[in-house]
């Protein structure tokens, strides 16, 4: 595959509506940037797979975001990741690959949304007005994610990950 082709689309189009993920990520930590209202908020765009001829495409034929390897777990094989969390990447990549999905599609528009409403405000102090409205954006694309509620310490455990829940036979 060579070049930015329709077909080239089409394939990462595929590999990205089966593996990839279009997440508005909130950020609560403490930053240089000392008159921003926190947390502030920002879309990632993300594929995993442990095929890196795969991820590497993505980079190849898109011609951004970045491609990096996650520590392996356990003696497996590593998985590879590509992302981009640029506000003009995550722009290109909508106008590029959003038409072509089909199950991401909500979360493309959602996306788009968001951007075109919220990113005046990166990089800059907020008003507490923004930031709701930040916040209700980030809501509704946990919902089209599947997740219904933010992340609270009722669900999450010691590192944050999920608790395992126990299935209670019943009689």
């Amino acid at each position: 595959m060579h070049g930015n082709s329709r077909e080239d689309l089409f394939y990462l189009a595929g590999l990205f509506d089966g593996e990839g993920s279009i997440m508005i990520v909130r950020n609560e930590a403490a930053s240089f940037m000392k008159n921003r209202i926190y947390p502030h908020y920002g879309v990632v765009i993300r594929i995993g797979m442990i095929d890196e001829r795969s991820i590497s495409l993505f980079k190849e034929v898109l011609g951004y975001g970045s491609v990096y390897k996650e520590k392996s777990y356990h003696h497996k094989r590593p998985m590879w990741r590509w992302t981009c969390r640029r506000n003009n990447e995550v722009k290109k990549f909508l106008q590029d690959l959003g038409p072509f999905l089909r199950y991401k599609y909500p979360q493309v528009v959602n996306a788009e949304s968001f951007i075109e409403r919220c990113s005046g405000a990166l990089g800059k102090r907020i008003t507490p007005e923004m930031n709701e409205l930040q916040h209700k954006f980030y809501i509704s694309h946990r919902a089209l994610n599947g997740i219904e509620s933010p992340a609270t310490t009722e669900r999450t455990g010691q590192r944050g990950r999920s608790k395992g829940l126990r299935l209670q036979a019943t009689v």
